[in-house]
């Protein structure tokens, strides 16, 4: 049997708030203790080799460091059967969008994290605020994986493409002029002058 390729990617921490390559340590006896009946592995997609080398590198489990790069990035993320996005919460944290979500699912990637609101669109296509239950299920089920990502990225196609995320933008925008023209409108009215572009 081989071993299941899961992967984490980001930055790796920063000063404005806890959050990071360390989320992943919440995760290490579960993974540790997952690996002796679904061999696995760990890659770790970052910016800094030296906090991998002191908080990743001494698990038991097969781990390895991959430099985040704009060229290789993609391949690499395409090359893993799991993501793990385990999350710290906090103000910064629980207002992060959805994209590690969401790229993770579109390049085929099955994903298990913590629930942050943005993540909750994806709530019958992975799994949230699971972890044992949900890596365990992962790692024995290839099929399951991928039904997942199926339902994950017809959610992308009907929500979350460019198209339609640049529809709501305009949307929302539309909604801002008209609101300015009916205020210069009735600016307008009571100083008995005529604005240009004004609502009917």
């Amino acid at each position: 049997m081989g071993r299941t390729s899961m992967v984490w990617f980001g930055i790796h921490g920063g000063d404005n708030a806890e959050f990071g390559m360390t989320d992943l340590l919440k995760l290490r006896h579960l993974m540790e203790a997952l690996d002796r009946r679904f061999p696995l592995s760990l890659s770790v997609i970052s910016n800094c080799r030296e906090k991998y080398d002191a908080a990743i590198r001494p698990w038991s489990i097969p781990t390895r460091y991959l430099e985040w790069h704009p060229v290789t990035f993609l391949p690499a993320l395409k090359a893993h059967g799991v993501a793990v996005i385990p999350i710290s919460p906090n103000p910064f944290t629980l207002c992060k969008t959805n994209n590690r979500m969401a790229l993770s699912i579109h390049a085929g990637v099955a994903v298990v994290a913590d629930a942050i609101p943005s993540y909750r669109a994806f709530s019958e296509a992975c799994y949230l605020d699971d972890w044992e239950a949900g890596l365990e299920r992962y790692l024995s089920d290839p099929d399951l994986r991928r039904r997942h990502v199926e339902i994950g990225q017809a959610i992308i196609a009907r929500e979350w493409t460019i198209a339609h995320i640049a529809d709501q933008w305009q949307e929302f925008f539309n909604g801002l002029l008209a609101k300015g023209l009916e205020k210069a409108n009735s600016r307008a009215d009571s100083a008995g002058i005529f604005v240009e572009g004004r609502l009917p």
